[in-house]
This record gives structure tokens, sequence and C-alpha cells, in this order.
């Protein structure tokens, strides 16, 4: 069956569907926190931190003095001792990366710190959210409800993007991201997907 036809996908879609139907009482109880979430910061501006080489303390210093909300992700704590701004939001779930992280090393309450539900186990503390099952290489799939769950590609990038939306944050400025390394491509479709399928107003 050719794997770009109209019935392939939709075969796909249902398989995964069925997957990701929330049906599960563990599931419910483990994603209980995020429904707290939901348009907390309505109509409000964020800024969503990579740690690529274009990164600067300076722009978080700047960010820090503005007193505009923002998401980081991974090992970005390395470089709390370069500047007094602190994310508001911090994710992490890179197996490889979880596996290197002790939570207390990290210096943030537990209540803005997102972990994936299957790393519970693992951290304990913290807010815990599915990741809806797709095929990352084909799929261009956006979750406007992050308490069902969020779709993960090749960064955590798109987790917090998502995250975003459903705190209600009406603009995303995104820095530290860079294009310069090869992918198979899930990570710039995915970008195409958030420009197109949310408000214009949305990305930045």
């Amino acid at each position: 069956m050719n794997k770009e036809s109209s019935i392939y996908k939709s075969i796909r879609n249902v398989y995964y569907g069925i997957k990701n139907f929330p049906s599960n009482t563990k599931l419910a109880i483990d994603t209980h926190s995020i429904k707290k979430f939901k348009n907390i910061h309505k109509g409000e501006t964020c800024f969503i931190i990579g740690n690529g080489p274009s990164m600067r303390f300076s722009d978080l210093d700047r960010i820090n003095e503005l007193k505009v909300k923002s998401f980081a992700c991974n090992k970005i704590f390395l470089g709390f001792n370069e500047t007094k701004w602190r994310p508001d939001y911090f994710f992490v779930s890179d197996s490889k990366i979880l596996k290197d992280i002790h939570i207390d090393e990290v210096g943030l309450p537990y209540k803005k710190m997102f972990f994936p539900r299957s790393q519970k186990a693992h951290f304990k503390k913290g807010n815990f959210y599915n990741e809806l099952q797709h095929d990352w290489l084909k799929d261009s799939l956006f979750s406007f409800d992050a308490h069902t769950g969020v779709y993960a590609y090749g960064t955590i990038i798109t987790e917090m993007l998502q995250f975003a939306y459903y705190m209600g944050f009406s603009k995303v400025y995104i820095i530290g991201v860079d294009f310069s390394y090869k992918s198979k491509g899930g990570f710039v479709r995915f970008m195409y997907v958030c420009l197109s399928k949310c408000p214009k107003v949305y990305v930045r």
C-alpha cells in the first residue's frame, strides 16, 4: 500500500487514535496536575529558550528584566550561575538527559518542572504529561489539549510549544533554536505545522 495515500493515512490515524485513547485511570491520575495550567496565561507573551549556540545569557537577563514568562529545558540550569534569570517552566523529555539529571540540582520548584509520565518512577515529583504516540517522521500533528497529551518530535521545543498554547499564550518568541544540523525533517515539518495551524500571531 502506498504510504502516502489517503487510505493509508486514515488507517494510521485510526490506529494511533485507539492507542492514544485516554481510557486508562492511572494516566488520568498521573496527568491530573496539568489541568490547572489551562489558559492561566491567556493573552500573554512568552519566550521559549533553546540551548543552541545562538543563545546568549544577555538575552536571558533582558527577559528577566522585562519579567516575561519563559520556558527552558534540559541542562539550562548549568548556566544559572551566569544569570539571574530563571525559567517559569522547565521541561526534559530525552531519556538520555533524564538519566544525567538529579531533580534537586536543577534548583527550581517542583511545580515548575514538566516530565513525560513515563519518567514518573524516576522523578517522583513534578508535573507529568502524556506523550501521544504517532509516526513523527510522517505525521504533522499539534495537540491543542496538553492534558490529553502532546506530540513529541525531534526536540523538546515542540512539546514546550504545545504547552505554551495550552496555557493560553497568544505570542511565543523562540530564541536559541538553531537549524544548522541535519535531520530527517521531523522538526522542520513540525515548525511548519505550528505556523499553519496556530493563530498567525502565535509564533514569532
